[in-house]
């Protein structure tokens, strides 16, 4: 493999958040992102959800919702949204 082919993440490496520049144009170092370490929120009926990523073009966010919990119907103008269902079930509507 020469230095320019990029190789698969392993499972065992924990998911990393893409360098950023900071004010001065420099890139900022990576640090490894998980559920334990980044900024949370709660919604709903104890719904609770963390930011993954949170750049001004992309989000990736992280979501755990007890059974039968729902959100309401909505739409989003600007935003597209990818669901990717780690355990149990979910119904979507459109």
């Amino acid at each position: 493999m020469n230095s320019e082919e990029k190789r698969p993440l392993p499972l065992s490496e924990p998911l990393k958040s893409p360098a950023s520049a900071n004010s001065a144009g420099a890139q900022t170092s990576l640090a490894p992102v998980s559920t334990a370490n980044a900024e949370q929120y709660s919604w709903g009926d104890d719904c609770k959800a963390w930011f993954l990523l949170k750049e001004p073009k992309l989000a990736v966010i992280e979501e755990e919702m007890p059974p039968g919990a729902s959100e309401l119907l909505h739409f989003h103008h600007k935003a597209q949204q990818l669901f990717y269902i780690l355990q149990g079930e979910a119904v979507m509507e459109n």
